[in-house]
């Protein structure tokens, strides 16, 4: 589902050999980075996978109604 995709986005956003808990929660699933990163870093790994989504389904959305 669209969650479960967003939150390994943010995974797969992390840099190399960073660790990460991906856990359930009450609102779905969760995901918890756990080593440090740099304040940009962060910034990118929590919005890009937001907007990367937002951009497909815009592009879904699209092509639906066209």
């Amino acid at each position: 589902d669209l969650i479960t995709s967003h939150e390994l986005l943010h995974g797969l956003l992390l840099p190399k050999r960073s660790t990460a808990y991906v856990y359930l929660s009450i609102a779905g699933i969760t995901f918890y980075p756990l080593n440090p990163m740099s304040r940009n870093r962060y910034i990118f790994v929590a919005i890009l996978p937001g907007i990367m989504m937002s951009i497909g389904m815009n592009n879904i959305l699209k092509s639906r109604f066209e």
